[in-house]
């Protein structure tokens, strides 16, 4: 929100002329229809609002040029016959632009626009108000200081004649704020609040509902979304109450003005519905809102071409529908439509004529639509005017053609929003000086269709009896009359009235001061050839005598019915009662005046009210023994109890409703009852005794059915002595008391007890020093019998007992925690700081020297001022400094010790190895390897290692591996560096001749030959794999029965324990279609060779059954024995060449099978 600067508030009144209507062609005809261009000489005049003035008559707000260049304010008030009433200009030295007018309460007008200062394009707030006559009561102009102006979009009157304005300011060129401000009657700043999303945000309508205000706006994100908001906002200080977002899925939704729903209730919103890519195509959008906000109907409406104009003008019908208006992009006639309730289009009118025609507003005028513009008229805008019937009835001269209007619904969202930000600062008031201006309007009538002119009917009413002195009021009827004389019946003189004759058309009221009848008569025309007359009598009556009413009393809750003796006539009481009597339910003074025609009479009663009697026997009660004593008080009273008991006390003994009335001195009675329930003690249970520790607390418990109340005693260590479950603390073992009160008021107590255990000790140690790294004992002292716990557990050799060691790095301090056997505890703690150790290192690492050689020890520590001795000291050259030299003559550890300034110390220590004369070896030195594979030779004892030959070994250091592919011998140059020591040694591998391998199957296996046999060769020993489905897996040739085909693989090991590998695949056939074959001829002639036709070469079978048919289907063999086979003849006897028919059915391992088929005998 931009600062605010604040100004004087005194505003200098845009400087404007008041003169008689100032229109060139002003004329007083009456006008059924119109169109009218008001123009001003060389100045475009555009019509921006038109409003209700009352009274058949209409303001036409919009602006105008002025010979400065500038922009002018100009309102012209019109009657709904179409006669301009005047015309006037208001304005300063820069330019002011007209947003939005609406009425005042007394005819007036408001205004809401905008106005610069002379040279400036930055725009301020303009409110102002005019009166009926075109006088302004005041004018306002804000500034919110905004680097691109602000401007007020609307502004009405609400209740108690106070203002209320929306608009914008500009804060930025991508950001404007939301305004609303609240004006006092003389438009002076009441209070002002901004409201900001983040986006281009702007204040467009106003409304009222009830205490609060509703504003209209629209949201224009940066990305180009715009969306309207409504919101609801208090009168007293602007507070937000609400605020709906309202938006559609694909299109923006703009510039929503905001009316009041008379007729529907809530309210209605006119708006701009664009598309997101066309910004300059508008159509119009109107919703119906109910008090919350809820959209209830939206429509678009819309007209063949796009509607382009940035105003829309819009207003609610009587009957629940809206009318509005519009104008075109370019070369329009203007447009008028009004929609029903339901949401169809009632009439489209387009008008005729016109150049570039923009329709702005439209308001309902008594029968007539009135709808304001412009109009290009010679290349300047005029003002444009059209008046006609509500339901769209234009007589010639001024027709219209019919718009081709389609109202469709649309979905608009309603969601709810928040503001990002509020302000409240004040708008500047700023004082401005203007300059009077005057500029002649001149009136074109375009069309208009003149009133029908009535025949002279003379008629007036006036009352037929009158009290003397009364101003007596004639009200004329007449229709058609231009001229009218009165004569009210009397000569003059004669004192008898105040006025005689009169020739207005509506004469002041006048009094006869003397009773009597007179003859009051009414000319019209008079010497005209339409003149006409009229006489009524009038009977003027003396005033009544007055009658007296005497002063009264009545009880407090009871009524008195004043009556009056009062002549008949118009009655007037205090209270507004208007019969000849009234009813009393107050005390006080009451007057009473009678009207008789005119004249009145009048008398006052005094009213005294005495009050009640006070019964009370005292709220309904519940006891829960029998007995209780009731006493209606009020002594020297009477009194009636339910039972006929006239006494003033009464004994309860059973249960029941017990009422009583008392009547005092002043015949003033009330009455009490009290319902009286007797109830026995009730049932109920305490508990929660507990033993607790000192210091610690238990809950008490008390339960029991329809319980109301609970209360414990002592109340001091109890955290809520009123609840049923309180928590108790007691320093000392305590008996708590608990008393309970039931819904029936019957009471019960009980008592509980709490004892209270005494706490354990525990001492630990006191706090101490150590060294790091030192094993610290840490006896505790503690109550008898308790359990420990130590924490933290870091460094603890254990965490029970009462001692235990630590051998922390760090200072640290340890609490004990020890438990009796009630439960209770208690705890103690030890601070152990840790001082550093030396931090001692031998720099030196473990080395090696040859003998008779040295070494350089060296030791550091962290601490400073640190001493050091090393041992043994006999080999060393110094052995209380940092860095000895060492000379041993064997292997030695050499230890030093540290000792820093807090008196710690350390210990590290390092060997110097004492080399003896190098011992190289080899291994082996003879050896033999299989064909492909290698052999490792291994050497030792020196530091750096040759080997030779290089063809066949792969040597790394100490070790190579020799792939010799015949007998040879390798040798190894081996070299001590640390003591210059050189020898070679060899090694003889013999190479061993290339193996033969080779594994073989009989056959597969199917579902006759269940197994096969394997043959490894070329081996002593053999290892076959995987062995699950052979019979012996360790010889040259096992038997397999694999379930499914398999690769077996041999290990075949020769004499020298050489080894190769072969495999074989056994294939496995398991279906009856892989085998079970039979021959298609056989010949029986005793050669051996396919004597006989059988089933006996297919293997295991379970069951058989084998027949054989000749082709006469003769059945001449049968058997089920397998081994059985056909030899061609049928009991001994050969049968004939030819072919003969088999069926054998067969149970084999791998099922059923069945074989049909033909076979030849061959002789």
């Amino acid at each position: 929100m931009n600062p605010i600067k604040i100004y004087p508030t005194s505003f200098v009144l845009l400087a404007l002329f008041v003169l008689p209507p100032m229109v060139t062609h002003a004329q007083d005809d009456c006008y059924k229809s119109f169109k009218y261009a008001l123009s001003t000489a060389g100045y475009h005049a555009n019509a921006f609002d038109v409003v209700d003035a009352g009274n058949n008559q209409f303001f036409v707000v919009g602006t105008t040029g002025d010979s400065t260049g500038g922009r002018n304010i100009l309102v012209t008030k019109i009657t709904g016959t179409g006669t301009v009433l005047w015309s006037q200009m208001y304005g300063g030295l820069g330019n002011e632009f007209v947003r939005k007018a609406s009425p005042t309460s007394n005819g007036g007008l408001l205004i809401a626009g905008s106005t610069t200062s002379p040279g400036s394009s930055k725009s301020d707030m303009l409110c102002m108000a005019i009166n009926p006559a075109g006088f302004i009561r005041w004018v306002r102009r804000f500034s919110f200081n905004s680097p691109n102006g602000d401007v007020a979009m609307d502004i009405m009157e609400t209740s108690g004649n106070l203002h209320a304005v929306t608009g914008i300011t500009n804060v930025s060129s991508v950001n404007a704020d939301v305004v609303v401000m609240r004006l006092d009657k003389g438009g002076n700043l009441i209070w002002s609040r901004q409201f900001d999303s983040g986006n281009e945000d702007n204040g467009i309508g106003i409304a009222e509902k009830g205490n609060n205000l509703v504003v209209s706006g629209s949201i224009q994100q940066q990305a180009g979304k715009t969306e309207s908001f409504v919101m609801e906002i208090s009168k007293a200080n602007a507070s937000v109450l609400n605020v709906v977002k309202l938006g559609t899925l694909t299109n923006n939704i703009g510039s929503p003005y905001i009316f009041k729903d008379n007729v529907n209730g809530g309210f209605w919103i006119n708006s701009h519905l664009t598309n997101g890519n066309q910004q300059n195509k508008m159509r119009q959008a109107v919703l119906r809102l109910d008090e919350d906000f809820n959209i209830n109907a939206s429509y678009q409406l819309t007209i063949p071409e796009e509607v382009s104009n940035s105003y829309s003008g819009f207003r609610s019908m009587p009957d629940g529908g809206f009318i509005t208006c519009s104008g075109m992009e370019a070369n329009s006639s203007g447009f008028i439509f009004r929609v029903s309730k339901e949401g169809t289009p009632v009439f489209s009118k387009k008008l005729k004529g016109g150049n570039d025609r923009k329709l702005t507003r439209l308001e309902l005028i008594g029968d007539k639509i009135v709808s304001v513009g412009s109009d290009k008229r010679g290349g300047l805008d005029a003002m444009f005017v059209i008046a006609f019937d509500s339901n769209g009835v234009i007589d010639e001269p001024c027709q219209t053609d019919t718009a081709d209007l389609t109202v469709e619904n649309i979905t608009v969202i309603s969601a709810d929003f928040k503001w990002a930000k509020t302000g409240s600062e004040s708008p500047t008031n700023i004082t401005t000086d203007f300059s009077k201006k005057n500029k002649d309007v001149s009136l074109t009538v375009l069309c208009a269709l003149k009133c029908d002119v009535p025949a002279v009917n003379a008629d007036f009413e006036v009352a037929d009896t009158v009290c003397v002195n009364t101003p007596v009021t004639i009200v004329n009827k007449t229709s058609g009359g231009t001229t009218f004389f009165w004569n009210f019946g009397i000569e003059g003189g004669s004192g008898t009235t105040n006025i005689f004759t009169s020739s207005d058309s509506m004469p002041l009221p006048f009094t006869y001061k003397v009773p009597g009848i007179y003859n009051l008569m009414l000319t019209v025309d008079k010497g005209l050839p339409t003149e006409q007359s009229l006489t009524k009598i009038l009977h003027i009556v003396a005033p009544p005598a007055a009658r007296l009413l005497p002063d009264t009393s009545f009880c407090m809750g009871d009524s008195l019915l004043l009556k009056t003796s009062f002549f008949a006539g118009n009655i007037a009481w205090s209270n507004t009662g208007t019969d000849s009597f009234i009813l009393i339910t107050r005390p006080g003074k009451y007057w009473i005046e009678a009207n008789y025609y005119g004249c009145t009479v009048g008398d006052s009663v005094n009213v005294i009210q005495h009050a009640l009697p006070v019964v009370s026997l005292g709220n309904d009660t519940t006891i829960c023994v029998a007995g209780i004593l009731l006493n209606a008080q009020n002594d020297q009273s009477s009194y009636l109890w339910q039972d006929g008991t006239v006494s003033q006390t009464y004994n309860v003994t059973n249960s029941g409703l017990y009422t009583v009335r008392v009547t005092d001195a002043n015949g003033c009675s009330a009455k009490d009852s009290i319902k009286v329930t007797m109830y026995s003690q009730l049932a109920w249970q305490i508990g929660g005794g507990a033993t607790i520790c000192a210091g610690g607390k238990t809950q008490l418990t008390a339960n029991g059915s329809n319980i109301k109340s609970y209360s414990w005693l002592p109340v001091v260590s109890l955290s809520d002595p009123l609840s049923n479950t309180p928590t108790a603390s007691p320093l000392d073992s305590t008996t708590y008391v608990c008393t309970v009160t039931a819904d029936n008021g019957c009471k019960g107590i009980d008592s509980i007890r709490i004892n209270v255990k005494p706490v354990p000790y525990v001492i630990a140690p006191q706090d101490m020093v150590v060294c790091a790294g030192t094993k610290v004992s840490l006896p505790t002292t503690a109550t008898a019998g308790v359990t420990f716990n130590w924490s933290p557990k870091n460094y603890l050799t254990h965490n029970a007992g009462g001692g235990t060691f630590t051998i922390p790095d760090t200072t640290i301090t340890y609490r004990v925690h020890v438990t009796d056997a009630n439960g209770c505890s208690a705890s103690d703690s030890v601070t152990i700081e840790v001082n550093p150790s030396p931090k001692l290192l031998a720099a030196t690492l473990d080395t090696l020297i040859c003998a008779g050689a040295e070494a350089r020890l060296a030791a550091t520590a962290a601490s400073p001022n640190t001493t050091f001795t090393w041992s043994p000291a006999n080999t060393l050259s110094d052995a209380s400094g940092a860095n000895p030299v060492a000379k041993p003559a064997t292997t030695t550890m050499y230890f030093v010790e540290a000792l820093n300034e807090y008196g710690c110390t350390a210990k590290d220590s390092v060997t110097v190895a004492v080399r003896s004369k190098a011992v190289f070896s080899l291994d082996p030195q003879t050896a033999a390897t299989c064909p492909g594979k290698t052999i490792t030779l291994t050497a030792g004892g020196g530091d750096v290692y040759e080997w030779l030959p290089a063809s066949t070994l792969v040597a790394a250091g100490t070790t190579a591996i020799a792939s010799p592919v015949e007998n040879t011998t390798y040798r190894v140059v081996i070299k001590d560096t640390s003591c210059s020591i050189t020898d070679t040694l060899s090694a003889t591998i013999a190479a061993s001749a290339k193996m033969y391998t080779k594994a073989s199957k009989t056959n597969d296996i199917d579902c006759i030959l269940p197994t096969a046999s394997l043959k490894a060769e070329g081996g002593i020993s053999y290892q076959w794999f995987p062995a699950a489905s052979l019979n012996n897996a360790a010889i040259a040739n096992p038997v397999a029965s694999p379930q499914q085909s398999t690769k077996y693989y041999v290990k075949v090991t020769a004499a020298g324990g050489c080894y190769s590998y072969d495999s074989v695949t056994v294939n496995v056939y398991k279906s009856v279609e892989n085998g079970y074959q039979l021959p298609t001829a056989f010949t029986p002639n005793d050669d051996g060779n396919n004597d006989c036709f059988g089933v006996r070469k297919w293997g295991t079978l379970t069951s058989l059954d084998f027949s054989i048919f000749n082709r006469q289907g003769k059945l001449i063999f049968h058997t089920k024995n397998p081994s059985d086979c056909w030899d061609g003849t049928m009991n001994g006897t050969k049968q004939l060449t030819g072919s003969y028919i088999y069926v054998i059915k067969a149970q084999v391992p791998c099922g059923q099978i069945t074989r049909t088929g033909s076979v030849v005998l061959i002789r």
